[in-house]
């Protein structure tokens, strides 16, 4: 706008239908500014006006031109060469009708370079709505390519560096935090050695090192399934491998991995790219890159590694939605890129690449639990005598002969040892059951004794009444598709604000952030908290609360609660069969050990099925009653055959080891035991015969015949000479072969 330039007068001259056109050309821009005047004072000789913007883009553009106009009867002359009028007119009067034609070369000049700069920002806005918001900031697509991946990997090495540097052992002491790096000890591994055996006879074999998931030769394949049970380790492998990359590890595979993505499944609800998914999980919130940056890095990477963690904990279907995901694990997407998959043995996608290579963790054996106890319990108190440390806890775990069964799982024997070493005074345990409550008992322990400091809210733990979160962790492991994660909303409602922060706080609950898309685009989209069990095994321990609640008082009025219904024989069968035992043993033996009437019914349930009639073995010892009950089922089961095969299940496996050694520590006569596929080595000096499970079976004095049989497979001299030293400490074996 054109003004006079005055200091507290009264103005001299009035501008009034200003008119403003532009000239292009090419990237350069005149700017004209025509208005009209009036006079204020008919004596005027002399008037300085200036030009300047009073709105748009005004920190762009903060200069002012100045114009010094000179009056006299033949006109108006400026001392700016850019600007000139004249007045033909001999009076005053006739002044005040005349146009005025300021073009301002200077003024244009400034006012070009503000167009160009509207102009990129409105280009640059446009850009920004069609990326749907992803929040690029100006001047990315200044950086290089190679700038734009080191950006990147400098992302996903931070996020990656917060969750493997957070690992916590102990659950309920958060502030106790390691290094994966420091608490790592490889368990035992094995592969599905598929040029060997039919269909409904898998033959797996031995692995050496998690390594040689990658330099096997038998596992050559861009796609790769790692399985394990709840607690074998999935995860911690998993976080091991974000570490070596991130470290650059010496002799790690991870070496040789251009770009590591590591996603945990369970918050992909909802996502069905995995540019998205990558962007909001793994980079930073502020980040300068977007999906397609993230597109472009990888298209122009050679070598990507994928870890999707936890299949099994993915919410819904992935076989019923389109998404980059299944596409990845069918290999219709990123074929030239590795995969590995981790889930539960028994919840494979139904859709996964014929060409998958399938690995399975099978837990800690004596070495893992040595190395562990050296490693992570005490290699950080110096000044211990490691050697005592670990025999003390070693002899702790033998004296509980039913945790040296429990504690091949590497999560309950991590928090074992850890717990054992904290406390010299460690009770002994009878069942699984009894060391879990311990454990939950020891989580409301802690919170009651930081609550006994000064200035910290207190409130009355409801360590008994749990019903409402028994019946949820239930509801969530019978539905047809697994939920074990809860919108943090839903949960808080349905068990209480109060219940709900208590056990939050404990750490028995954990929250985190998950994506939620809306719209139809998929363009809208917020961070929701979603909560869910410090671990499934958690979750497995309310559920059979809630289970052995229903089974073990019917009719009966518990906890202040109306009594529960009378289950019929056909509804207490449907009952059970939702539950899988392979899948949720520990739902029936902590049911077991929670309430002897609910056992009696679950124990009869699984002894009238072949396939369960061992298993149902591990669900008599949890019970307080089981001196008398247990005898008479072993020796029965022990008076035919005892078959112990190499495709059978973990559980099949250690139930009839377990029912072995019961047999022994009874004087029950074992008639055979029949190996197939199943015999690795012989452990002389210990006595114990090892299967290619990493289980071993004890020398016993009750076996009378060991039978076995291997496929493809002929024994040395040597191996036969360690069965006949084993032999030899079997009292009444009578034949080995």
């Amino acid at each position: 706008m054109w003004e006079e330039v005055v200091e507290g007068l009264p103005t001299k001259i009035s501008f009034y239908e200003s008119h403003l056109s532009f000239e292009g050309y090419g990237d350069v821009y005149n700017v004209y500014l025509r208005s009209k005047y009036s006079l204020n004072d008919e004596f005027t000789t002399k008037l300085t006006v200036q030009c300047r913007m009073v709105e748009g883009h005004i920190e762009v553009l903060n200069k002012v031109t100045r114009v010094h106009l000179f009056f006299s009867n033949d006109g108006v002359v400026s001392n700016n060469d850019s600007l000139q009028t004249t007045d033909k007119s001999n009076t005053s009067s006739e002044r005040k009708y005349l146009w005025v034609i300021a073009v301002v070369i200077v003024v244009v000049m400034v006012l070009a370079v503000w167009i160009l700069l509207v102009v990129f920002k409105g280009f640059t806005n446009k850009k920004r709505k069609r990326r749907a918001g992803t929040g690029v900031e100006e001047g990315l697509e200044l950086l290089p390519p190679q700038g734009k991946r080191k950006l990147f990997v400098a992302n996903l090495k931070e996020t990656y560096k917060n969750q493997y540097d957070a690992i916590q052992p102990i659950p309920y002491i958060r502030e106790r935090l390691f290094c994966v790096g420091k608490v790592f000890v490889e368990g035992g591994f094995e592969f599905l050695h598929q040029s060997v055996g039919q269909k409904g006879h898998e033959i797996w074999e031995h692995l050496k090192s998690y390594h040689d998931i990658f330099q096997n030769d038998h596992l050559k394949s861009s796609r790769r399934i790692l399985e394990g049970e709840p607690g074998y380790g999935k995860s911690t492998l998993a976080l091991q491998m974000a570490y070596e990359w991130c470290e650059s590890i010496p002799e790690s595979p991870m070496q040789t991995v251009g770009i590591l993505i590591f996603l945990r499944m369970r918050q992909l609800e909802g996502v069905s790219s995995i540019y998205k998914a990558i962007k909001r999980f793994l980079l930073a919130k502020d980040t300068r890159l977007d999906e397609s940056d993230i597109e472009d890095i990888l298209s122009n990477t050679s070598s990507v590694l994928f870890i999707l963690d936890g299949f099994d904990e993915f919410p819904g279907s992935i076989d019923e939605c389109e998404s980059h995901f299944d596409y990845i694990i069918r290999n219709e997407m990123f074929q030239k890129f590795d995969v590995i998959l981790t889930t539960r043995s028994s919840c494979l996608p139904n859709n996964y690449a014929p060409s998958s290579k399938r690995i399975r963790l099978t837990g800690f054996d004596d070495r893992a639990r040595n190395d562990y106890i050296r490693k992570a319990v005490v290699g950080h108190d110096t000044g211990v005598d490691n050697t005592e440390v670990v025999d003390g806890i070693k002899t702790r775990l033998e004296e509980n002969p039913v945790l040296n069964d429990l504690c091949q799982v590497p999560l309950l024997f991590v928090m074992f040892a850890h717990m054992t070493y904290e406390k010299e005074e460690f009770q002994k345990f009878n069942s699984v059951t009894s060391f879990f409550k311990h454990m939950i008992a020891s989580f409301h322990s802690h919170m009651k004794n930081k609550m006994k400091d000064r200035n910290v809210r207190k409130w009355n733990v409801n360590e008994v009444n749990h019903q409402k979160l028994d019946e949820i962790a239930f509801e969530g492991l019978t539905s047809t598709y697994q939920k074990t994660t809860w919108n943090k909303e839903e949960l808080s409602i349905r068990t209480g604000e109060k219940f709900y922060r208590q056990y939050r706080d404990l750490g028995i609950l954990v929250e985190e952030d998950v994506l939620d898309i809306g719209g139809k685009s998929g363009v809208d989209f917020t961070y929701k908290k979603k909560t869910r069990f410090y671990h499934k095994l958690f979750c497995e321990w309310y559920a059979a609360h809630h289970l052995a609640d229903i089974l073990g008082n019917h009719g009966k009025e518990t906890n202040n609660k109306k009594p529960n219904k009378v289950l019929n024989a056909e509804e207490t069968k449907k009952l059970l069969e939702s539950l899988n035992p392979f899948d949720l043993q520990y739902v029936f033996r902590f049911a077991c050990g929670l309430n002897n009437d609910a056992a009696g019914i679950i124990i009869q349930y699984l002894q009238r099925t072949e396939e369960f009639e061992k298993f149902a073995v591990l669900c008599i010892l949890e019970r307080d009653d089981k001196t008398e009950n247990i005898v008479e089922s072993v020796r029965d089961l022990c008076s035919s055959t005892i078959n112990i095969t190499g495709n059978d299940s973990l559980l099949l496996q250690r139930s009839s080891i377990q029912l072995l050694e019961i047999a022994a520590a009874n004087g029950i006569i074992v008639s055979r035991v029949c190996l197939t596929n199943s015999f690795k080595s012989v452990n002389v000096p210990a006595g114990r015969l090892h299967l290619t499970s990493e289980l071993y079976l004890p020398a016993l004095s009750t076996i009378k015949e060991i039978l076995i049989r291997e496929r493809a497979r002929t024994m040395t001299e040597e191996e036969i000479e360690t069965l006949l030293k084993f032999a030899t400490k079997c009292k009444r074996l009578k034949t080995i072969m």
